[in-house]
């Protein structure tokens, strides 16, 4: 039988969807962690100082509008269409959710009885739901204290158990299994409040070459096609096994990543966890599992990772239109400087003002300059850009 992720990939590429580096690898590591907190959660085997492991790798996939956070969405979560929709767990999309959406609230019924309206970690509470365009989650990270949510995300994200208290009783919520998924526009957001620490991080910052891939793509001959209730089922098979191979588990070989956090300086302690649940879930789905081991697609996550987390914390909006300049105009030549205002504009939504304020950092700052009215990436910034990828090469190492 094929192993998870060996199904997830047939999958996605029979659907004609085009690939994007590590955007599949990524989401399919946070099913492999979403059944080992399952299996925790049932088993109670691994505990972390003092409480039950937490085992969920969150994600906040970061693109512009219509490339690829909606459809990788969809294609794993739609409960009707999807990929997991066949599987022992809910999955679903949704637009937005309330401040009080998470653990749900309470009224009083005639008689003085309370009632009580479910929220999203009671009716997902083993399950993965996903929001396509979660823009609120900027807001949150910067004012931690400005709505419930906040705490609400804070605590049930990273933790099982939640307590809502209301006027006429409380919430109480055990064993929340719940993996959170969610897609933002390019934008920076906060750590400090916790809540974006909770989260691994994709990016995705499309050159000029890569939207026209994603034209062709879009009328390929099988963009068409459907997932079949065949694949569904071997899917659902194969993860109802692998969760009673993972349960017969007692102990989880992780030196090699253990070694390899430990070795590399530039990664904080509280980071380390995102790594280690990046290498539990591809063990998991690879059919590794106890054994974790270290392979290219593995530093390839890690050094994705790492990048994205620096760039997410700066300015992801600096970092895509440099990564846009630097990929060049059709001739590959310079970028035209009146296409690229279009170009970013069409492309990425950058309202012209945005672009422009953009711009003027980026050659005040000396990443990149004009001449003859088109924009290059200056031998300072490619000077830059060695040197992060030398400091890539001497931290995020094998071993």
């Amino acid at each position: 039988m094929k192993n998870i992720y060996e199904i997830i990939k047939d999958s996605f590429d029979n659907t004609g969807l085009l690939p994007v580096q590590n955007v599949l690898e990524r989401f399919s590591c946070s099913i492999g962690c979403h059944l080992m907190n399952l299996v925790n959660s049932e088993h109670r085997i691994f505990f972390h100082a003092s409480k039950l492991q937490n085992f969920r790798e969150h994600i906040v996939f970061q693109a512009p509008s219509g490339f690829m956070k909606s459809v990788i969405m969809d294609f794993f979560l739609d409960p009707r269409t999807g990929l997991l929709s066949s599987e022992p767990f809910p999955t679903n999309v949704e637009a937005t959710f309330t401040p009080e959406s998470w653990i749900g609230t309470m009224f009083k019924v005639k008689g003085g009885e309370s009632e009580t309206t479910d929220g999203v970690f009671e009716r997902y509470k083993h399950g993965i739901i996903g929001a396509d365009e979660y823009s609120r989650l900027k807001t949150m990270a910067e004012n931690p204290g400005e709505a419930n949510d906040v705490v609400y995300l804070l605590k049930a994200l990273d933790d099982g158990n939640i307590s809502k208290n209301m006027a006429y009783d409380q919430i109480n919520i055990e064993n929340i299994c719940t993996t959170f998924w969610c897609g933002l526009r390019p934008t920076s957001l906060k750590f400090t409040s916790g809540l974006g620490r909770r989260f691994t991080y994709q990016i995705f910052f499309p050159t000029w070459l890569e939207t026209q891939e994603f034209k062709r793509a879009n009328v390929g001959g099988n963009i068409g096609t459907p997932i079949s209730l065949e694949t569904k089922e071997q899917l659902r098979e194969k993860t109802l096994q692998t969760m009673i191979d993972t349960s017969q588990h007692t102990s989880i070989e992780t030196t090699a990543v253990d070694e390899w956090m430990i070795d590399n300086d530039l990664i904080p302690h509280f980071d380390m966890p995102h790594y280690k649940r990046l290498a539990i879930g591809w063990s998991i789905i690879n059919d590794k599992y106890p054994e974790i081991t270290l392979n290219d697609t593995l530093i390839s996550l890690f050094r994705d990772e790492f990048v994205a987390r620096n760039i997410i914390k700066n300015n992801p909006v600096e970092e895509c239109s440099v990564k846009v300049i630097a990929g060049g105009y059709r001739d590959d030549n310079g970028f035209p400087n009146s296409m690229f205002y279009e170009f970013m504009d069409a492309y990425y939504q950058m309202p012209r003002k945005l672009t422009k304020t953009t711009v003027r950092s980026l050659k005040r700052n000396d990443r990149i300059y004009e001449k003859h009215n088109k924009f290059f990436v200056s031998e300072g910034e490619l000077d830059d850009q060695n040197d992060r990828q030398q400091v890539l090469e001497d931290y995020i190492t094998i071993g």
